[in-house]
């Protein structure tokens, strides 16, 4: 069994997407999909639950989804990468797939040896002490890889590669490159962005980047303002405190002097410097609002991975005898410190449902995929 592993949030899933999938199955008989669940990295509810997002996987392509811990899609594309890597480890995959707007595996991989250089990161510490965020500073850091560092989708490659490198494994990275605005807020072009779909919900023009049984319809369009509201609810009744994940340097201070306020835009907007971008703060409220502390983060990133099966496809249940010899553990097998990052996860789900009316559902999904 080929294994080919992708990290995804599929927020919704797009035309991008199935070409990614399709572009992965030359180098593999089996597709893995590491999926956040029901929270996506910019710190915000997903469009639709982690269920139907795996089985959206499913039909286009994939063989298995495995769930990406909250504690991972809620944190920094350090983090982020880090937890989908130590899942594609764990199911000893030798690719992944991923894709680029410039670079390749090669210039990714020596991108993150030279990050390794003391006197390089000296230099990223020192821009960031002048006020800039983490990226910016690992751009002027690394100033011959500005080209690369410049693009939201290398930047996160980079993380990968530095991934495999910290976990010393033996994936071989494989980049499908990019030949439309993957980041563009707008509906033109041969591909459109999952930002661009969710920004333009009235537009009919959203359903040709979609698949057919991707139903914009159906997606949970409320969730979002739900979220702000409950997420400033909490930090007013419970302010932010030092010990979650990403508060650094008094930054819970910040927050708690507009715990009153009662207003999310209006939080961020008064939190919000050049070094602390909006995505960051709103990943901090989700983590707030979540209880995901650093030392939860850091249990996570310590132990060896439990492993959530989403979805399926019903003519590939030969996976699960692989996975099983693995020794992969299911969150409701844990019994030891790992609980408490299964909880979160736990906790996440509830606050999904809550938030968009979500139904119970099995903890897999066998799906039949399209002929």
């Amino acid at each position: 069994m080929k294994i080919c592993t992708i990290i995804c949030e599929y927020n919704p899933l797009h035309n991008g997407h199935v070409r990614l999938l399709n572009f992965a199955r030359r180098y593999a008989d089996t597709i893995c999909c590491v999926m956040s669940g029901d929270f996506v990295q910019r710190g915000m509810p997903a469009i639709a639950d982690k269920y139907t997002r795996a089985r959206h996987a499913v039909l286009a392509g994939a063989d298995i989804v495995a769930e990406l811990p909250a504690v991972f899609s809620l944190s920094s594309a350090e983090n982020f990468a880090t937890g989908g890597i130590k899942i594609a480890n764990a199911v000893k995959s030798d690719f992944l797939a991923f894709g680029c707007e410039s670079a390749t595996a090669e210039q990714l991989s020596d991108c993150a040896a030279a990050l390794k250089d003391p006197d390089v990161n000296v230099r990223i510490k020192k821009f960031i002490q002048e006020g800039n965020s983490y990226p910016k500073a690992v751009a002027l850091g690394l100033p011959e890889y500005s080209e690369i560092l410049s693009r939201p989708n290398n930047t996160l490659a980079l993380e990968y590669a530095k991934a495999l490198s910290a976990t010393r494994s033996d994936i071989k990275m494989i980049v499908c490159d990019r030949p439309d605005n993957y980041n563009c807020d707008g509906l033109k072009g041969e591909y459109a962005s999952a930002t661009a779909i969710r920004n333009n919900f009235e537009d009919r023009q959203i359903q040709k980047y979609l698949p057919s049984f991707v139903d914009p319809t159906l997606f949970n369009r409320d969730a979002e303002q739900q979220f702000k509201r409950y997420c400033a609810l909490f930090l007013s009744a419970n302010g932010m405190r030092e010990d979650i994940e990403g508060v650094s340097e008094g930054l819970h201070n910040r927050f708690n002097k507009q715990r009153t306020s009662g207003d999310y835009d209006e939080i961020i907007n008064n939190v919000k410097t050049k070094r602390y971008t909006q995505v960051k703060l709103q990943r901090l409220l989700a983590c707030n609002a979540l209880g995901i502390t650093k030392e939860i983060t850091k249990i996570a990133k310590s132990q060896t991975p439990y492993f959530t099966v989403l979805a399926v496809n019903s003519k590939r249940e030969d996976i699960l005898s692989h996975l099983a010899q693995c020794n992969l553990t299911a969150p409701k097998q844990l019994t030891d410190i790992r609980t408490k990052v299964a909880e979160i996860d736990a906790r996440a789900h509830d606050l999904y449902r809550a938030l968009a009316g979500a139904h119970t559902v099995a903890q897999m999904q066998k799906v039949q995929p399209l002929q």
